[in-house]
């Protein structure tokens, strides 16, 4: 039988319509918190393994995170250097319509590559 989350009680999130995403919560930071404390919590309990367990999902989460970061900060890189780009390349096809010698083919080429 699959497992199924979530309520369908009246009053539930579920029930309410409302969207489970708040924008002031990272949910990874959450499970990040609280896997930390579950595994301070559980050192010493005595179940074999449990201790591991919490720690490896922890290390999991750690990459997730890690990866969605680099995703964003490349993502920001790129707009970076499109406007970068864009800033450049303006004032050099202005250049290049009033004095052709003003952009070598091999700038304009670079140029053009680097927006894409």
């Amino acid at each position: 039988m699959p497992w199924k989350f979530g309520s369908s009680r009246p009053g539930s999130s579920l029930d309410t319509g409302r969207k489970s995403e708040d924008p002031g919560i990272d949910p990874l930071a959450a499970i990040q918190a609280t896997l930390s404390i579950a595994k301070d919590s559980v050192t010493g309990l005595g179940v074999p393994g449990l201790e591991a367990a919490v720690g490896a999902l922890l290390s999991v989460i750690n990459s997730v995170k890690n990866v969605k970061d680099n995703n964003e900060d490349l993502l920001s890189f790129a707009t970076t250097v499109r406007r970068f780009s864009d800033i450049i390349t303006s004032p050099l096809q202005t250049l290049k319509i009033s004095a052709p010698w003003a952009m070598t083919s091999e700038l304009q080429h670079r140029l053009t590559a680097l927006t894409k």
